[in-house]
């Protein structure tokens, strides 16, 4: 059983499907090291195309919680969540001799491949309210364990790669 994508991750499995071809976007996240019931999460979406890899984590504010504090909600579930997600799956895609996901075509690749040492990560988020606090202008986030990392509103997000013709320029 796969969860539930949100829209922001629809939305940019949608891109990414058309922009890199299904068979270079990988938006089934979910696999299981040790069988069933072992359930253990990549990154929302993977882009793999030979020695291109973008990592992106997607997070969106709930509807219900759009009345809690922006920079409460942004530090929370940008700078630690979805942080810890993109160095989990930087790790997960070292640590394991074999990582079987399959693509948006539906075919299954061992991800174990990827060279991880040049990863592009992203963190692309939508707080589903107009703000133009200075965290809505961060576009980055240095992490001590994780490196760079991009930091998109989701509106940019899809903006560039709208402007955008090939994965060279992105």
């Amino acid at each position: 059983q796969y969860k539930m994508k949100n829209k922001s991750e629809e939305l940019v499995s949608n891109i990414h499907s058309k922009l890199f071809l299904k068979e270079f976007t990988f938006s089934t996240n979910e696999f299981y090291p040790e069988g069933p019931g072992s359930t253990k999460e990549l990154a929302d979406n993977i882009v793999w195309i030979d020695d291109i890899i973008i990592v992106n984590q997607i997070k969106e504010r709930e509807n219900n919680k759009v009345s809690e504090n922006y920079t409460k909600w942004y530090n929370s579930k940008i700078k630690r969540i979805a942080v810890t997600q993109i160095k989990n799956t930087l790790e997960y895609l070292k640590s394991y001799p074999s990582l079987i996901i399959k693509n948006d075509f539906g075919h299954s690749v061992d991800m174990s491949q990827i060279d991880t040492s040049h990863v592009i990560k992203t963190i692309i988020y939508n707080p589903k309210v107009n703000n133009d606090s200075k965290e809505r202008f961060q576009k980055f986030y240095i992490s001590k364990t994780g490196g760079f990392i991009h930091l998109f509103h989701i509106e940019d997000y899809s903006e560039l790669l709208r402007i955008l013709i090939t994965p060279a320029e992105i």
